[in-house]
């Protein structure tokens, strides 16, 4: 009887504890999922990222250009207006 009972005994610690391994099997698969998830995440925001970054490059290429331009044609006009404005004194003073 007593040989029994300590049978029982053993299988319902063994129930407990395949239960327990059931549970934390679980859990853990729970936790990979979202860990995979985060990772998928993640390299989805490093290629926004990335794309931001080359659009940011070519608009600064861009404006670079432009402001190249800008600076080479106020140059230009304000050499213009400084010698038309010097012989302007010029005929003035004469």
């Amino acid at each position: 009887m007593k040989q029994i009972l300590t049978l029982k005994l053993n299988l319902t610690n063994l129930v407990t504890k395949a239960w327990l391994i059931k549970c934390t099997v679980c859990l853990m698969q729970a936790e990979i999922k979202k860990t995979q998830q985060a990772i998928e995440n993640i390299a989805s925001d490093e290629a926004n990222l990335e794309a931001k970054i080359e659009k940011k490059k070519a608009e600064l290429e861009r404006n670079q250009k432009r402001l190249e331009t800008l600076q080479s044609v106020r140059c230009c006009a304000l050499n213009s207006m400084l010698s038309s404005s010097s012989s302007f004194i010029c005929s003035i003073n004469q």
